[in-house]
C-alpha cells in the first residue's frame, strides 16, 4: 500500500519535483561553484572569466542534447500518465477469448470454450486491422489535433481539428492524410494506445477548452494524458531536430501546440467533437448510429442540452453543408419522474449536392439515416436492479459526470444493462418497420 501511494505521489507531482530539484541543484551547487572567487582571477557579473571552469555546464548541456536526440519525443511521452491510463483501458476493453495454444504454439485457432478464458490483447496493432473487415468492424479512432498556437480565425476559435488514426490512412485536413504504415509513431501503434489517446480527457492542451493558466498547472503536476506524434505533413530535417522534448515541454506548458510543427499533440477526440460523427459525415455515410453518453445535468428538472449531438450538427453544416433533421422530443426527460419515452430517436441526414467544405445546398437525392441513442430511463422498461440503483444508491443515474471513472460493480452493471436495453429497443423497432429509413 505504501509503495502504491509513493508512486501516485511521484506521478502526481512529477513536474514540481523535477522543477524543485533543478532549482535546489542550481542554487546550492552549480551557481555557488560558478560564482566562487578564483584567487587572482577577475569575476564579472558574478561569473568567472575562466571559461575552462564551465566544463561541467557544457558537459551537462551536451549530455542532455544527446539524450533528447536519441529518445526524441518518445521521452516526453514516456514521462506522461498516458501509459498508466492505457494499462487500465486495456484491462477493461481490449480483450478477447483466449485461443488454445497446443504445446506452446503461437498459432491462433477458434476458441473451444468461447469467453470462458479472457485474454488481454496488447498485441493488436492499428496497421494489422487494415483487412479486419473479415472479423471485426473497421475502426476510425478520432482524436483532437490541438492547435491553440495556430493562427487564423477558425483556429483561434476551435483550437483543434479532427485527427483520425485508422488502419489504412491517418491524419487530418490540416496535416493531410498519409498511409498509416508510412507514419512514424503510428504505424506500429497498438489499438489500446489509439483508444487511450482518443480518451485523453485531461491534458495541458485540450482543444476548445484550452486555458493557459490551467495548462501550466496540469503540466507541472504531470497530469498529461495527451500524446506527441510526428506530423503527417512532411518537414525538413532541421525543423525536426529543433523539436526536442524541452521545446515540446514548454509548448505543452504554455498551451501553444500547433499543426505547423514537425511534432503535433493529440488528445481526447471530445476536445473537438465527442461522438465521432464529424468524420462519418465527411465520408457521407448513408447510415450512422451515434451513442451519446456526454455529460448532462443530473437534476431531473433540468432539460438535457444534447451537447454531444449539437457539435457535429453545427460543424457538419459549417464545413460540409450538411443538415440533420431529427425530432428529439422522445428523449426529453419528464421533470417530475426524470424518465423519457424512448431510448433513441431517428433522423435524416441531408448531404450537400457535392462533397467538400460548404459545398452547395442539401439534396433530397443524397440523404442518410441517423439513429441517435441517448441513455435514459424509459417508464415500464427498467429492470428491478436499475430501479433499486436509482432509488437507493444514485438518483443521478444515468447522467453521472464523465469524470467519474471508478465504477463499482452495481454502477457498471446498471450502465451495461441500460445499454443492452437501449440496443435491443433499436433492433426491435427496426424489425417492426419496413426499413430503417421508414421511421
Amino acid at each position: 500500500q505504501a509503495k502504491q501511494i509513493l508512486w501516485k505521489l511521484l506521478f502526481g507531482m512529477g513536474g514540481l519535483i523535477i522543477l524543485a530539484i533543478g532549482l535546489i541543484a542550481w542554487d546550492y551547487y552549480l551557481f555557488q561553484w560558478l560564482t566562487k572567487p578564483l584567487g587572482h582571477q577577475t569575476v564579472i557579473g558574478g561569473f568567472a572569466t575562466d571559461w575552462g571552469r564551465y566544463w561541467l555546464v557544457w558537459d551537462a548541456v551536451v549530455l542532455a542534447w544527446v539524450v533528447t536526440i536519441i529518445f526524441g519525443y518518445h521521452l516526453l511521452n514516456a514521462l506522461s500518465l498516458n501509459r498508466v491510463y492505457e494499462r487500465r483501458l486495456r484491462r477493461s476493453w481490449i480483450i478477447g477469448a483466449k485461443p488454445p495454444y497446443p504445446n506452446g504454439s503461437s498459432g491462433v485457432s477458434q476458441p473451444d470454450r468461447g469467453w470462458s478464458r479472457v485474454w488481454i490483447r496488447p498485441d493488436i496493432k492499428m496497421s494489422d486491422m487494415k483487412n479486419s473487415r473479415v472479423f471485426a468492424p473497421y475502426p476510425l479512432i478520432c482524436t483532437a489535433l490541438n492547435t491553440p498556437g495556430s493562427t487564423g480565425p477558425k483556429h483561434l476559435n476551435r483550437k483543434a481539428d479532427s485527427f483520425v488514426i485508422g488502419p489504412a490512412y491517418s491524419g487530418s485536413a490540416l496535416t493531410r492524410w498519409r498511409p498509416t504504415q508510412d507514419l512514424e509513431g503510428i504505424s506500429d501503434m497498438a489499438l489500446s494506445k489509439a483508444a487511450t489517446i482518443s480518451a485523453a480527457a485531461v491534458s495541458p492542451n485540450m482543444g476548445k477548452v484550452t486555458q493557459r493558466t490551467l495548462s501550466v498547472l496540469l503540466t507541472l503536476f504531470n497530469l498529461r494524458l495527451g500524446w506527441w506524434v510526428p506530423n503527417p505533413r512532411p518537414s525538413s530535417w532541421l525543423r525536426r531536430q529543433l523539436q526536442r522534448p524541452i521545446v515540446l515541454y514548454w509548448t505543452e506548458l504554455l498551451g501553444i501546440a500547433s499543426h505547423k510543427v514537425p511534432i503535433v499533440y493529440l488528445s481526447d477526440g471530445g476536445h473537438f467533437e465527442n461522438l465521432g460523427m464529424y468524420e462519418l459525415l465527411r465520408r457521407r455515410c448513408k447510415f450512422i448510429i451515434a451513442v451519446d453518453c456526454s455529460g448532462e445535468p443530473s437534476d431531473p428538472e433540468s432539460d438535457l442540452n444534447f451537447s454531444g449531438l449539437a457539435e457535429p450538427t453545427r460543424r457538419g453544416r459549417i464545413d460540409f453543408g450538411i443538415d440533420i433533421d431529427i425530432d428529439l422530443r422522445p428523449l426529453m426527460r419528464d421533470p417530475k419522474t426524470g424518465q423519457v419515452s424512448s431510448h433513441f430517436a431517428v433522423g435524416r441526414i441531408h448531404y450537400s449536392t457535392r462533397s467538400g467544405r460548404g459545398a452547395g445546398y442539401p439534396s433530397e437525392d443524397s440523404t442518410g439515416v441517423l439513429v441517435y441513442i441517448k441513455p435514459g430511463r424509459v417508464e415500464g422498461k427498467q429492470s428491478p436492479d436499475i430501479l433499486n440503483y436509482v432509488r437507493q444508491i444514485d438518483p443521478a443515474f444515468p447522467h453521472n459526470p464523465t469524470f467519474d471513472q471508478q465504477f463499482d460493480s452495481a454502477q457498471f452493471e446498471s450502465y451495461r444493462e441500460l445499454g443492452y436495453t437501449a440496443g435491443r429497443a433499436v433492433t426491435e423497432a427496426a424489425g417492426k418497420e419496413a426499413g430503417a429509413g421508414a421511421r
